[in-house]
């Protein structure tokens, strides 16, 4: 499964942003936007198959398909969340694919 950090919104919602940084990237660019974007929703980072401290299997191959579904199976732990994806550079592709794999799991990209 991949790896994220889960921080929680400052007020009481349901909504969660979902942010998938780019290629050759870890999750500090974001670092700035997580108190500001909490203010209004439950933030979750996660790192991309090789990216940050993702421990991926090496094995695999690492495609848009295999990184939905690893990505379905982290947003799977989040159910009663309203979700909506963000994502930078590789992050926004693998958002794009996520969403028209399983558009019904979201609110927006």
């Amino acid at each position: 499964m991949l790896h994220y950090n889960w921080y929680a919104a400052q007020s009481e919602t349901n909504k969660m942003i979902v942010l998938l940084i780019g290629f050759i990237r870890d999750q500090r660019p974001f670092s700035s936007h997580i108190e500001p974007l909490t203010q209004a929703a439950h933030v979750l980072c996660v790192d991309l198959p090789g990216h940050g401290q993702d421990q991926s299997p090496e094995e695999v191959v690492w495609d848009f398909e295999w990184i939905c579904t690893q990505l379905h199976a982290v947003l799977a732990q989040f159910k009663g969340y309203t979700l909506y994806l963000h994502g930078y550079s590789m992050g926004a592709r693998v958002a794009l694919a996520y969403a028209l794999q399983y558009q019904d799991a979201l609110a927006g990209v």
